[in-house]
């Protein structure tokens, strides 16, 4: 008798729990929320200013696949079918509206047999009058800062499916 007891214990825990975890699940019928590419801690906090996650994910996508148009960056697979970014984790580097964020993350270029070339980042960048993100190429021959704004991945040769070779 002892043994039904500890068997019906650990079922009713179990049920508890997938009670617990259905409760959590989201509703699929509301709209996703806009989640934050800046987690506040004991450090620094996020301002109300910050881009959201799938911004950050684009921009960063977006750039890298021109990065690798422009030969600044050469992915390892024979053939991109799929460039994407990993969840980044953003930081303001100011409490100003606009102030330039720093996130980083993982570059994934994914080609046609599915092996991926990882690209690790961190990169400076500010939000432009025009409203596009612009990320940091360091300075040109006179010490002035070099910003560069990407086109979108569609426009991307790389990104697209061609060969790179």
């Amino acid at each position: 008798m002892p043994s039904y007891v500890s068997l019906l214990a650990v079922a009713a825990c179990l049920l508890l729990s997938l009670q617990d975890s259905l409760a959590a699940a989201p509703d699929r019928s509301q709209p996703a929320a806009v989640v934050s590419s800046c987690t506040a801690d004991a450090y620094s906090s996020c301002p109300s200013w910050m881009p959201s996650q799938r911004e950050m994910r684009t921009v960063l996508a977006d750039y890298f696949c021109e990065a690798a148009d422009r030969g600044l960056v050469r992915p390892r697979v024979t053939r991109v079918v799929r460039a994407e970014t990993s969840q980044v984790t953003c930081a303001a580097l100011g409490p100003e509206t606009n102030s330039n964020i720093a996130c980083g993350g993982d570059m994934q270029f994914i080609g046609p047999d599915g092996r991926t070339d990882f690209l690790t980042f961190s990169p400076t960048m500010h939000r432009q009058d025009d409203g596009r993100y612009a990320i940091y190429e360091g300075e040109d021959e006179n010490g002035n800062a070099v910003w560069h704004a990407p086109s979108p991945q569609r426009a991307s040769k790389v990104c697209t499916g061609q060969p790179l070779r």
